[in-house]
This record gives structure tokens, sequence and C-alpha cells, in this order.
């Protein structure tokens, strides 16, 4: 026999299950504050536990409770979704994580969710999927414990979107530029397209004559980046972190870059000296905590908007989770690209 449940009657039936004596596997992939006692959890050398850190879903001070009341069992899984909370003969399989909005119900300020109730076999069957789950993951490690902390609350740009699809924009550009807490406070530059070298090496001597002390001899296109248009004087002799898409098939590449101080009054574009660069990257861009006022700019004018937009858009579509080593503000990509001799130019 099986039925349906939602709202508290969640949680009623997932603490049921959680009394047993028996064996107990719960592979359930987020877990919130205070989850374990919400469930009712205590300490047993039957319950095993499989979740998933790298998504960010899941609480590291919850996950430390687990860890103690289940020492050596509790795995980390890369991958998984999945929401069981199952005994050999009683399991619950839904959408609702272990979590206040998951086990709480919309009428307790949590989300509307909805579970199937199994019994006999179909239980037993539950069992066993969350066993292979829980024998797929990875025993919890300091690692672990370390990228949850990381990962904790931070979002893709494209969750964002999703999210909250009332306080941003459509499209992914004018979502990056309503974001004030997008890579903390450094300045962001986006830029797609190229333009011609002969063109950038003609504004080079052209701004040189004009007095840019900052620009020394020849143009170097491993040293100076280059925007054809004129970047805000709050740019300008600032670190700024350069997202760069040449064609609409070119990977993305991730620059730090500092724009020069004092380009000439008429100048067309801006120079930066490139600090440290990146092979090409594509990477999810991603909310990160810091809340201070940052700067952004798009060549609007200069560029056309919807196949700029198009361009980025795939960091979002493409779905990537997080960037590398799950950084999570621009300031920790700089340090993380000038600290790699590989990466400094």
């Amino acid at each position: 026999m099986t039925r349906i449940v939602t709202g508290q009657d969640i949680l009623e039936n997932a603490r049921d299950i959680c009394r047993t004596d028996d064996e107990l596997v719960l592979a359930v992939s987020y877990w919130g504050k205070n989850a374990a006692d919400y469930l009712g959890l205590r300490k047993s050398d039957k319950t095993r536990v499989v979740l998933n850190v790298a998504h960010g879903g899941t609480n590291p001070a919850e996950l430390q409770v687990l860890a103690d009341l289940f020492p050596e069992r509790v795995r980390v899984h890369p991958d998984l979704h999945a929401k069981i909370y199952a005994s050999r003969a009683l399991g619950l399989i839904g959408s609702a994580n272990a979590s206040s909005n998951g086990l709480h119900g919309s009428l307790h300020g949590g989300h509307e969710e909805a579970g199937v109730v199994l019994v006999g076999e179909a239980a037993a069957q539950a069992f066993s999927q969350a066993e292979a789950f829980y024998e797929a993951g990875e025993p919890l490690s300091d690692e672990h414990i370390e990228m949850c902390k990381h990962r904790f609350g931070a979002a893709t740009l494209g969750e964002y979107m999703r999210m909250r699809p009332a306080q941003t924009a459509k499209n992914v550009l004018d979502t990056i530029c309503q974001l004030d807490d997008l890579f903390g406070n450094v300045p962001l530059i986006l830029t797609y397209d190229t333009v011609a070298d002969e063109e950038i090496q003609k504004e080079f001597t052209k701004q040189q004559n004009e007095g840019a002390k900052e620009l020394q001899g020849d143009y170097d296109e491993t040293i100076w980046d280059y925007c054809n248009w004129r970047l805000s004087p709050k740019y300008l002799g600032k670190k700024c972190l350069s997202i760069h898409r040449s064609s609409e098939n070119a990977e993305f590449e991730l620059r730090i870059v500092r724009p020069v101080s004092h380009p000439p009054d008429n100048a067309k574009g801006t120079f930066a000296d490139m600090m440290a660069g990146s092979e090409p990257l594509a990477f999810a861009l991603g909310i990160c905590e810091n809340k201070r006022k940052r700067y952004i700019t798009v060549p609007r004018e200069n560029a056309d908007w919807k196949r700029l937009n198009a361009a980025f858009q795939v960091l979002v579509d493409d779905g990537g989770c997080y960037r590398p080593n799950g950084y999570q503000n621009g300031r920790d990509l700089i340090n993380l690209l000038e600290s790699d001799p590989k990466s400094t130019t």
C-alpha cells in the first residue's frame, strides 16, 4: 500500500521512519539547521546517511551534528539529489529535503512538498536504492566539510534567476547589472567580440603621443588588455575582474586587469595592464556573501546588447555549479590567480 502525503504529514511520517530500531538509511541531498532534531534522530550504529555538499544546500553546522551522531556512517555523494527516508519496512520518497523548508510545509513557512509513503516490498526497494546511493558515496572527510562551509548558501547566477525571478531581469547581463553582491566589491568588466590589432596599435600610439605615461614601449598584446570604450573614472587605476568572450563559439577568458590611471581626455578606448590571466576558462557566475557595493561596466553603446547578452547567457544555460575550488567572490578569484605562477603574465 502507498499513499501521498503533503505539508506537516511529511514530517510526521519521516519521524515515524526514523524511530525504527532497525537499520535506517537516509539518502537525502540537503540538510538544514536542526534537521536531526526535527526528525528525532538519535545516536545509532544502525543509521547511515548520504548527502550532497557540492551544491551549497547542506548547512555545515548540521553536517557536524550528523557526523557526531553517526561516526563513520555519513557519506557524501557529489551528484545526489534524491530524498529517501527508509527502513526495510517503511519508507518515504518525495521532494522534501531534511530542512525546515522541506519538512514543515507551507503553513509553517516552508515549501509546498509532496511524498509517497511506502510499506512492505515497496519500502524494501526504497531501502535498497538508498543503500546503493550510500555505497556510491565517499566517507565524510575534512575536505568535504571545508567544501560544505565554502558552498553553503551560495548559488549560481542561473539558480538565482530561477529562485527570484520577480527581483531580477530576464536575461543574464541585466541581472548581473542589478546585483550589488556579485563578486563582492571587485569591479567587473564584461567584453565580447574582438578589436582589430591595427586599430588597437593605432590607438596605443595615439595615446602615447598625447601624454599617456603608463603606456611604455611598443604595444604588446600579452601585457595590455583593451576596451574600445572609455571606462568610468571609478575603474581607473583599480584592480578589476575582466571576463571576455571573443566569439559565440569561444570559451570565456578570465583576467585580472588594472585600467590605466590617466588616459588622455580624447581617448577612444581604455588600456588595462593584464596583471594575471588564465587559460580560457568556462565557469558559472555565483552569488557571494559580501554585500558591499561594487561597480560593473558593459559596453552598451559600443556593442550589440543582444549579441553580448547571448554570449554570456551560456553562463546560465550551461549550468556549472561553482567557480574553481568553491571560491565565493572576486577577491578570492584574484588571490587564486595571483598565487598560481602558471597564470601570471
